[in-house]
């Protein structure tokens, strides 16, 4: 985010997706075991009880993935352990960027249940990228992201969390992989930063 000046409204500049990780998660042949639905599981990266409860309402299996930290481990050990003894529910721990890619395109749908304001979510369009589908809360960067009932669906609650897991299914795998080339490239990216110190360089401060 650059601003000329105090008091100028900024421009944005949303964030990249490795362009490797773009041709090697969204070639056609992905897509195809992304829309077979090899297995059939929901995927988190935010371990919250929000995910769970959806995994329990919904009855769909769901993989927690991420890294439980020092600050962290006594909040998972009360909030997150009892409910792995739940065969539906399982902690996959972190993932590396391959090891990501493959939960990815193998979900049916990936949940982030985050209410923090996020700057900008960079699984969303990592889920993206590999034609999975992503369902989210109207906070901070996601409304910007997520394109409602295109490339995933934004939801009000857990409730209607629960109701849009049920549409996953009808999101088309190719328009979310599209939606992250045509939007998150590294070009992109590039080409905004360019326009914007152009624009710093013909301004009179």
């Amino acid at each position: 985010m650059l601003a000329l000046k105090q008091g100028s409204v900024p421009d944005v500049i949303a964030n990249k997706l490795d362009h490797l990780l773009i041709l090697t998660s969204g070639t056609e042949q992905y897509l195809i075991t992304c829309t077979n639905k090899k297995y059939k599981f929901l995927l988190t990266t935010t371990l919250t009880i929000s995910a769970i409860e959806i995994s329990r309402k919904t009855g769909i299996p769901l993989k927690l993935a991420g890294k439980v930290n020092a600050m962290g481990k006594e909040y998972f050990e009360k909030e997150i352990e009892p409910y792995l003894d739940n065969s539906n529910i399982e902690y996959v721990g972190e993932l590396n960027d391959v090891e990501k890619r493959e939960f990815l395109k193998n979900s049916m749908g990936v949940l982030f249940p985050s209410t923090w304001d996020e700057p900008f979510g960079l699984v969303i369009i990592e889920a993206m990228a590999c034609g999975v589908p992503v369902i989210g809360f109207p906070v901070g960067a996601v409304p910007e992201i997520i394109r409602h009932g295109e490339n995933g669906f934004i939801a009000k609650d857990v409730n209607e969390m629960c109701s849009y897991t049920k549409q996953l299914s009808n999101i088309d795998a190719q328009t979310c992989h599209q939606y992250v080339v045509n939007n998150f490239s590294v070009e992109r990216m590039a080409n905004e930063y360019e326009a914007v110190f152009n624009k710093i360089l013909n301004t009179k401060l």
